[in-house]
């Protein structure tokens, strides 16, 4: 698979500056909003251009090999670059979690919250 390529970071402030726009003329009410991207940088810009909304860190726990950037290979990276970049929390891919639970108890300890995507078979016994 192709490493991804980023936009550089002229582009990546335009793509967030005009997210931000429309969020904000429109103030959604009666629904929670988070802001969560794959990309950490995108992340660090919704968290300095506003305190208004959580921004999580999105992360497959490091199970495709998409992202180059070291913050986005493991969920213990993923962890420290959310506690550094004062982050609401960590949005990671479910199966890895379920394999080592150990890593849930080190997103708690690191002062995040964490949300989960993906789905389980649970097999009939």
């Amino acid at each position: 698979m192709e490493k991804q390529n980023l936009p550089p970071q002229r582009d990546l402030n335009e793509f967030v500056e005009a997210i931000l726009a429309i969020v904000f003329a429109y103030k959604p009410q009666n629904r929670v909003i988070i802001f969560s991207s794959f990309v950490p940088d995108v992340c660090v810009l919704l968290a300095t251009k506003q305190s208004t909304y959580p921004v999580f860190f999105l992360t497959d726990a490091g199970w495709d090999d998409t992202y180059s950037d070291q913050r986005c290979l493991a969920l213990r990276d993923g962890i420290r670059f959310a506690r550094s970049a004062g982050l609401h929390g960590i949005v990671s891919w479910l199966p890895p979690l379920l394999n080592t639970p150990v890593l849930c108890g080190a997103v708690k300890q690191a002062g995040l919250q964490l949300l989960t995507y993906g789905t389980v078979r649970l097999l009939a016994k």
